[in-house]
């Protein structure tokens, strides 16, 4: 879920432990919405000060709430084993697993966007790439992607006025 939201430029509220359910679905959203202009440090939570559930933060904020689900599941999971340390590995072992699933299924969606086949070396760095040139042109989130996919490089490139990197960026 986390990973459609980061392509889409979506951003929960206030996506803590109380708002995702053991499926994994989220609730009480609060003040969320989609991005306009790209910036990896949106929030829509005036409470979120420090920018705990900003937009870039979202599979970090996912990945801890894993944690904390791992935890309160523990005395579960020693039951099931019959030893708590064997519990305890098999907990981090589905944690530690996160994070690569994440990365691995949001290199897909972002290469799906800019239209790549097959994830390869340097795709992750082209899509950061992009992002950065987003964030520093204040560009549309979907706009940027539309004019890429649909209505060609000057569409695309217009996004970009005045911002360095965009036309070595189309090149690659």
């Amino acid at each position: 879920m986390v990973i459609h939201w980061q392509r889409v430029g979506f951003v929960h509220g206030v996506m803590n432990t109380d708002n995702v359910s053991i499926a994994g679905e989220t609730i009480d959203y609060g003040p969320c919405a989609f991005m306009d202009d790209f910036s990896a440090n949106r929030v829509f939570s005036s409470i979120d000060q420090t920018g705990r559930y900003a937009f870039a933060n979202q599979p970090r904020i996912a990945h801890w709430n894993l944690v904390q689900l791992a935890q309160a599941l523990l005395p579960l999971l020693v039951e099931r084993c019959g030893d708590e340390k064997e519990a305890v590995e098999q907990a981090q072992l589905a944690v530690n697993a996160f994070p690569v699933h994440y990365e691995r299924a949001y290199q897909r969606g972002l290469n799906a966007k800019l239209g790549l086949g097959e994830v390869q070396e340097g795709d992750g760095e082209l899509g950061e790439a992009l992002l950065v040139l987003m964030e520093k042109s204040r560009a549309d989130f979907t706009l940027t992607f539309r004019h890429l996919a649909e209505h060609g490089q000057e569409a695309f490139l217009q996004q970009f006025a005045g911002v360095d990197g965009a036309d070595e960026w189309v090149c690659n």
